[in-house]
């Protein structure tokens, strides 16, 4: 794949990867041919206008305008077929490394003898490079299908003797099903390792890692339809014949178009080298698992996945950061009332460091060295009675300053009178509640039961048949 900034113009300026020059070596024979008749015309050895050829330009316009069209619709089909491709090969490659990743985790929680988790993880990651790499060999149509696998040497010989006995894949008919029968060992070997507790996890969340190595698989058949089915053939002949067509009429038409035969050459030349390339970019993208530069880069996919997979058995990926001592458990909300320094001091956030909570509250939360008026609160602290704070050793709650000018007893009612409106609120909601549930039930009976009756359900009959039965 060619990689290049949009921005700059000298990016265009490569040859490799680009088709214009391929288009131009096709088209040049057309340009010639049409210089040569217009020179022969202009020495008098040929008479053009006799032929009365291609007088109406709607002629040659209504076939051009039919070529086109089939030129770029291919075009955008081969367009299709390579996204398509390109897709699948991302969604294959992180559906098999996150079904890999989640095994190892599962692992990681198992209470078996430490070597066996080990071996578990070892053997799984070699299955999984295998697998990636086997498939890309069926997929790809390349000259070098050497995918590398991690240490292929620690495998046992005689346990790979059905994957070496199968029938070598001839190039695009994916006959060996070496892919499938890799998928059925990794599935094997987990419900193994399920059943012996490597894998403490329950059945319903193991089964979501069996569902993401299937849709790996379906990726896989995805592309598949890509690299081994061409685009219909009656198509692309339609197209092929159409355009030698072209090149063999538009020398014709610019011979009688033109004046003199530098022009003639020009305009063929453009004419054919634009249609042209058109068909080739097609042809070059239909199928992008090949060696062309403008294919995928699925070798270095495949490296990226084992650099992936050795980093699941790294024991560095599995130590989870944990928290300081000092951790501030309620950034961007801490609230600080800063000294008053003046008579309309406000309070405002303070997003920087606070003490620990345990810290704080054992100081007494309102120290000589901090000031009386300097509280820092934190959010969904229960400030209720001196029983919640028992854990952090505390004899009372902490308590929550008046602002200047306000008096003890005018600052309690409002504590208690903000207490009590939000506490009815919550009753408010509580109830409102409770009447839509009702609400919800009884409309959900009545529609039931018009159902019920409408199906020819009787209620006598069917109480008659329970009592009747001993139900």
């Amino acid at each position: 794949m060619i990689l290049y900034e949009t921005t700059k113009f000298s990016s265009f300026l490569s040859l490799q990867g680009s088709v214009i020059h391929l288009a131009v070596r096709r088209s040049l024979l057309s340009s010639l041919f049409g210089m040569m008749l217009k020179l022969l015309e202009q020495h008098g050895h040929i008479d053009l206008d006799d032929w009365n050829m291609f007088t109406e330009g709607s002629i040659y316009g209504s076939f051009t305008f039919v070529l086109g069209f089939t030129l770029v619709f291919r075009t955008s089909q081969g367009y299709g077929r390579y996204v398509l491709a390109a897709k699948s090969m991302i969604a294959l490659r992180v559906q098999w490394l996150d079904a890999c990743a989640s095994l190892i985790a599962f692992s990681k929680c198992s209470r078996r003898p430490e070597p066996e988790s080990v071996v578990f993880e070892q053997l799984l990651i070699r299955l999984f490079s295998m697998l990636h790499a086997v498939a890309l060999e069926e997929l790809a149509t390349m000259e070098n299908e050497n995918f590398p696998v991690l240490d292929m040497e620690g495998l046992d010989q005689n346990t790979l003797q059905p994957l070496t006995e199968m029938e070598s894949k001839r190039r695009g008919s994916h006959e060996s099903r070496k892919t499938e029968l890799i998928y059925q060992w990794i599935k094997l070997y987990t419900v193994q390792c399920a059943k012996s507790g490597i894998l403490p996890i329950p059945a319903p969340i193991l089964s979501r890692v069996f569902q993401m190595i299937g849709d790996g698989l379906v990726m896989y058949n995805d592309i598949i339809q890509v690299s081994s089915w061409p685009f219909p053939f009656p198509y692309a002949q339609l197209s092929a014949v159409m355009i030698i067509l072209h090149f063999i009429i538009t020398p014709l038409v610019m011979c009688q178009w033109t004046s003199h035969w530098i022009v003639t050459c020009l305009l063929t030349l453009v004419s054919c080298v634009s249609l042209a390339s058109l068909d080739l970019i097609s042809i070059e993208i239909e199928n992008p698992l090949g060696d062309d530069p403008n294919d995928l880069p699925v070798h270095a996919l495949h490296h990226g996945l084992n650099q992936l997979l050795l980093m699941l058995v790294n024991p560095a990926t599995w130590r989870v950061p944990r928290l300081t001592t000092d951790a501030n458990f309620d950034i961007g909300r801490n609230k600080a009332r800063q000294p008053a320094q003046a008579a309309d001091a406000v309070w405002e956030p303070q997003l920087g460091r606070t003490e620990p909570l345990k810290t704080y509250i054992a100081s007494g939360c309102a120290s000589e060295a901090r000031g009386p008026a300097e509280v820092y609160f934190m959010h969904g602290m229960d400030t209720g009675p001196a029983k919640s704070l028992e854990t952090a050793g505390v004899a009372e709650a902490p308590a929550i300053p008046s602002p200047d000018g306000v008096g003890a007893e005018r600052w309690r009612e409002l504590l208690d009178g903000f207490v009590a409106s939000v506490e009815a609120d919550r009753q408010k909601d509580l109830a409102n509640f409770e009447v839509q549930q009702e609400q919800l039930r009884q409309r959900f009976l009545q529609s039931t039961s018009a159902a019920l009756r409408e199906a020819g359900w009787d209620p006598a009959s069917t109480q008659a048949m329970q009592a009747q039965q001993g139900w």
